[in-house]
């Protein structure tokens, strides 16, 4: 079953890193699911991850997995040791988690940067283009490692991903309107009955 609200988050955080951010590659579910997003910035020479949590529980997971405990033992700064290739890392929550995340955030990840996504329905009932100003903070800035030189092999890798994001995206809205005309069509027979 799909999560609407992460999904909701996903939309917007693409659009804050591409529009508001100034990314040149946004992808989502990059290397079967294990980053939400990355996001690529040219001009900085930096790399973003972005990991959707919508619950504390969720956040807290976030530490069981092997990439933190890399940059908690400051070996992310080591290019041999991580295979990915992010300078920064950072967490999205939606307004209602925002003081138990900067929290958690400060106890178990201090070099994570924190987004929050303020009211984001009330949002796009008055935005209808996806060129912001987006309803995301940013009240955590990352602390990075220094930018590594991000190859021809790492772009086209980066790119690779955002047109499979792309695909998804497109995919899932083909079948989100095949379900709305779908229930359309039996609300409609329902009335003939």
């Amino acid at each position: 079953m799909t999560d609407w609200k992460a999904k909701d988050m996903e939309a917007l955080l693409l659009c804050y890193w591409r529009f508001s951010r100034g990314c040149d590659i946004v992808a989502v579910e990059f290397e079967y699911r294990s980053a939400d997003m990355i996001s690529y910035c040219a001009a900085e020479r930096t790399v973003f991850e972005t990991e959707i949590k919508i619950s504390i529980a969720d956040m807290k997971r976030e530490a069981r997995k092997q990439k933190h405990s890399f940059i908690n033992k400051e070996l992310w700064e080591t290019p041999l040791k991580r295979r990915w290739w992010v300078n920064k890392f950072y967490f999205a929550v939606p307004v209602k988690i925002e003081k138990k995340a900067i929290e958690l955030r400060d106890r178990l990840f201090p070099y994570a940067g924190l987004l929050v996504i303020d009211d984001y329905e009330r949002y796009i009932q008055f935005n209808p283009r996806p060129y912001g100003p987006f309803p995301v903070r940013e009240v955590k800035r990352a602390s990075g490692v220094p930018a590594v030189e991000i190859g021809q092999e790492t772009i086209l890798e980066l790119s690779k991903g955002m047109a499979t994001s792309l695909g998804k995206t497109a995919y899932e809205l083909m079948l989100t309107r095949h379900e709305l005309h779908h229930d359309d069509v039996e609300v409609l027979r329902g009335f003939r009955m």
